[in-house]
């Protein structure tokens, strides 16, 4: 179309590359190459993707085990000076006698008074003295020398862990001693139709109104109760798991201590430990979640019962001498001394079944005991 404005070339599209000074091929052929050559050559094409900085290291290790030790800041606590403690545990309310020949306690009528009776006397007999000395709970390590110069993280972390073993280890000791001088107790099975949580209670209760009554202790006097810390957790689950609109979902810890003291003046404390160290064994690898035990160990007595004789600690901090010098080695090495004696009138061991199933409690069961309404 001779003549047409469309005749000829025209531009539709126009496309403009920007690249940078290094990357244009000018007129000079020894620039030119030089450009080419640093752009392509081998160095230069494996530096071009990737990190190419060093990737930062990380020194710190991580430590989340703790070093509380809740049993034997629950006693009553006494300085050992002469590693021991010697003394006659004391009588209880059942040792005096009464109505009996040779008894303390004597009921004389107004008939037997006009008949001149005889007033019974009983004779006390000198204690058998009893004797505990404290043991040793002993932490020691070694590291090199470049190891503790140049991986201080390393150090301090196996110092802090190596603590928290030492704290287990001197906790199930304590409570070892405390389950040697204590009266066993087995409540195998909850009561019919109620879960762990509210049957724990209970018995806490029933327990701690025997050993009352036992000894006419008042009942503004405390009692003392080492629970372990899972077992308020399965105590928590139980609740959790009850019919909704019972309002016990959200029991807080406050509010089950509150219960235990609402149920027999009795003061919890949480142990972190049990006689055996831990509770808990390794998780298996691709396997079901552990469970709560079947069973839970505890202990009730009234406070002051037990005491925790400290014998001070020995802490030799670092340690060189010419046999580490050798083998460019240091350690570290602490020891604590301590033990627990008995000077109450009764402390409790006592076995809980543990079965978390939710059961408040069910309408059959109301009466299983008979009595009212039965």
């Amino acid at each position: 179309m001779q003549g047409s404005p469309w005749s000829g070339r025209r531009s539709f599209a126009t496309i403009h590359s920007v690249f940078p000074e290094e990357r244009r091929l000018g007129q000079d052929p020894t620039e030119t190459s030089r450009r080419i050559g640093e752009i392509t050559s081998p160095e230069a094409i494996v530096a071009s993707g990737g990190v190419c900085a060093p990737i930062a290291a990380r020194y710190a290790l991580e430590q989340v085990s703790s070093q509380a030790r809740p049993v034997r800041d629950a006693l009553v606590g006494f300085q050992a000076d002469h590693g021991g403690i010697r003394y006659v545990p004391p009588p209880v309310l059942s040792d005096v006698l009464a109505n009996q020949v040779g008894a303390a306690i004597t009921v004389v009528t107004e008939a037997e008074d006009e008949a001149g009776p005889t007033k019974t006397v009983q004779t006390v007999s000198c204690g058998t003295e009893t004797e505990v000395l404290v043991s040793a709970i002993v932490q020691r390590l070694r590291f090199g020398n470049m190891a503790g110069r140049f991986y201080p993280e390393q150090v301090q972390t196996w110092l802090e862990l190596t603590g928290a073993a030492h704290a287990r280890t001197a906790e199930a000791t304590l409570l070892t001693g405390i389950a040697a001088g204590s009266t066993p107790v087995n409540n195998a099975a909850a009561p019919a139709g109620m879960g762990f949580l509210r049957s724990l209670v209970g018995e806490v209760a029933v327990l701690a109104a025997g050993m009352r009554d036992r000894h006419r202790i008042p009942s503004e006097q405390p009692l003392r109760m080492l629970l372990p810390r899972w077992a308020i957790e399965a105590g928590h689950v139980d609740v959790a798991w009850q019919a909704p609109g019972d309002g016990t979902l959200a029991a807080t810890r406050a509010e089950i201590t509150s219960w235990l003291r609402a149920h027999g003046n009795v003061t919890l404390t949480e142990t972190l430990d049990v006689e055996a160290g831990g509770t808990f064994g390794a998780q298996p690898v691709d396997g079901a979640g552990l469970d709560f035990p079947q069973e839970v160990v505890w202990y009730l007595f009234p406070e002051g019962s037990w005491l925790f004789l400290d014998g001070g600690t020995l802490d030799l901090g670092v340690v060189r001498d010419s046999t580490l010098n050798t083998t460019n080695d240091f350690e570290t090495f602490a020891e604590t001394f301590e033990n627990v004696a008995f000077v109450g009138v009764e402390s409790l061991r006592v076995r809980t079944a543990v079965c978390v199933s939710g059961i408040a409690q069910l309408p059959a069961d109301v009466n299983v005991c008979g009595g009212i309404g039965s």
